[in-house]
């Protein structure tokens, strides 16, 4: 038997497609056929062969992040699947490797993923940093506000979404999320088939929010909302409450952790909070994610960080400094390191999700607490979002 390892092109892509409904147990609908193919078309799929059959595969799936105003460019790892006789053959390792080294070389900063198992992604330097919040209560014990004094609601289907809310969605979710282009708004109203929109104008009729929302067993899911002004915010629950009568109970479902419960119910004790782990992380370029990064202060003394990674050209002790918010990194292996950190505390830290202090008092940082402090005030002090599945 000859097993090969290379890049798939379309005419693997019946295999590709034969492979990922058996691996996922997906239903083989028309919807799902022309999202997968789409994502194929529009992404880097890796594969290993065995006798012209294909038996392992993952896709890049390029993206461009708005990272708190920076942009770069990340990889969206999807649809890791091995056929069951190929699952114990290191295949998979074999291509994240090779993926990393093209991100590399091709200048993509970021990967994302949504693992099956945290652990499992952690051995390929990934660390969990999204969350979601979930909010269940009894529709009776939502909220009831005034109507708006001005402006109006107009409903859509969510196929319509990128021509509605394209650009209201692309200038204010900037802390780290996908930005989104027309390939990609059209997969995401593939994938949400079901999913409704409801957006606010004001009296200019300009958009200043919107609400993408669902309906299941008798339970109203709200699946994202964003609101500019009280009235925005006014206008979204009146709606939400004119299905009152129709359902039981109401899901509010936001990227926001910071999402307070009291602005949806009068009584939080009514309602069932949680937060969940989601999506994870990966810095493929640690020069160029800090050479590009929105530093939080100005300047800073030279700092010598050590960082233990499994990728060759981030495994260094680097000089990190900053001057007139221009930072400045270079690699001194010679240096004796004043921090040392690995790869997932890091990127844990520069996502504004646990600071180097906080991992510090865990053990998961060593060094000079002075060095520790003047490192976490350069980065975000705001969780990273995410908002898209792939």
């Amino acid at each position: 038997m000859s097993k090969t390892t290379y890049l798939l092109d379309k005419n693997d892509y019946e295999q590709y497609r034969d492979l990922f409904f058996y691996s996922f147990d997906e239903p083989e609908s028309d919807a799902e056929k022309e999202f997968l193919k789409r994502e194929f078309e529009h992404s880097k799929v890796y594969g290993i062969k065995d006798d012209g059959q294909l038996q392992v595969s993952i896709t890049c799936v390029p993206f461009k992040v708005n990272f708190f105003g920076k942009e770069f460019d990340m990889s969206g790892i999807a649809n890791v699947m091995s056929a069951p006789e190929y699952m114990q053959s290191n295949g998979v390792d074999t291509l994240m490797d090779q993926a990393f080294t093209d991100m590399y070389r091709n200048g993509t900063t970021l990967s994302y993923l949504g693992p099956f198992s945290y652990d499992y992604y952690r051995r390929f330097g990934y660390e969990q940093v999204f969350e979601n919040l979930k909010i269940t209560m009894p529709f009776t014990k939502l909220a009831r506000y005034s109507k708006p004094s001005m402006g109006r609601l107009k409903r859509y289907k969510y196929s319509q979404a990128q021509d509605v809310i394209g650009d209201l969605f692309a200038s204010v979710n900037t802390s780290g999320t996908v930005a989104r282009k027309t390939w990609w708004w059209k997969n995401l109203a593939l994938w949400y088939p079901d999913d409704l929109l409801a957006v606010y104008y004001d009296a200019t009729d300009e958009v200043r929010g919107y609400m993408r929302y669902a309906f299941h067993n008798g339970t109203f899911i709200v699946q994202d909302m964003y609101y500019q002004t009280p009235d925005t915010f006014l206008g979204l629950i009146h709606f939400i409450n004119k299905h009152r009568s129709i359902y039981k109970d109401i899901v509010i479902n936001s990227t926001d952790t910071n999402l307070r419960i009291n602005n949806f119910s009068t009584n939080p004790t009514d309602a069932k909070v949680e937060i969940k782990p989601a999506k994870m992380a990966r810095i493929v370029d640690i020069k160029k994610f800090f050479t590009d990064y929105p530093v939080q202060v100005d300047n800073i003394e030279s700092i010598n960080l050590e960082v233990n990674d499994s990728l060759s050209w981030n495994n260094h002790i680097w000089t990190l400094s900053v001057k007139d918010g221009v930072v400045n990194i270079e690699k001194s292996d010679s240096e004796i390191p004043e921090v040392i950190v690995d790869i997932q505390t890091l990127t844990k830290a520069m996502f504004g999700y646990q600071s180097l202090t906080d991992s510090f008092k865990v053990g998961n940082v060593l060094g000079n607490t002075d060095e520790i402090e003047t490192l976490d005030k350069l980065f975000v002090h705001e969780k990273a979002q995410l908002k898209d599945f792939f």
